[in-house]
């Protein structure tokens, strides 16, 4: 939620909930401490805690995206994913204990996966990611129009992600210079299973 923090005189986003399932309740500011912007919360699956992305700086407005988490028992907030150096956006869960997301790196904004410990996983290497949506079945679809992604239809290619290399070459027909595409992934686990 937006709201004004007027002993900085700043507008700046944080995180808000709000008790559903009666009138007249009561809005909880959960970083209101927090110094600068704290953006993108998502549930965890068991509904444990909630992963959002934390700036510190409120007056640079590039500041970089750092994954905290806070955990919905204790109330506890601390930072999960701080030292590094990439700026993470659109996050969403794969499964119980993995999120995808995008970030920027050498001039391409790459798919990355990351389950809470180490690093994150590239899953591209070439290209861009205008936008990442987690799917069941380990496949990478590629369309020609984002609607038919949401029926799990892939017009110009549906193929299976390449795990040793953490990445799926495209060998649909060829494309056209210009041509937009829009495309999703599924993810395995070690099991094989569906992220």
């Amino acid at each position: 939620a937006g709201f004004l923090d007027r002993r900085r005189e700043l507008l700046r986003s944080g995180l808000v909930t709000v008790a559903l399932g009666g009138t007249g309740a009561t809005p909880v500011a959960l970083t209101m401490d927090h110094p600068a912007e704290d953006v993108w919360p998502r549930y965890a699956p068991d509904g444990s805690a909630i992963v959002y992305g934390h700036t510190e700086d409120p007056l640079f407005y590039a500041d970089r995206v750092r994954l905290w988490r806070m955990d919905r028992k204790t109330g506890r907030h601390a930072a999960w994913l701080a030292d590094w150096p990439l700026s993470p956006v659109k996050w969403e869960w794969a499964d119980a204990r993995t999120l995808v997301f995008a970030a920027e790196a050498e001039g391409r904004t790459r798919a990355y996966a990351w389950d809470g410990t180490g690093l994150p996983r590239a899953l591209t290497r070439d290209g861009s990611v205008a936008g990442l949506a987690p799917t069941a079945g380990g496949r990478v679809l590629v369309a020609s129009r984002p609607e038919l992604l949401k029926d799990g239809t892939a017009d110009l290619w549906n193929a299976k992600l390449d795990d040793a290399a953490q990445r799926a070459t495209y060998a649909g027909d060829p494309l056209r210079a210009g041509q937009r595409v829009f495309w999703t992934l599924r993810l395995l686990d070690e099991r094989e299973d569906a992220s």
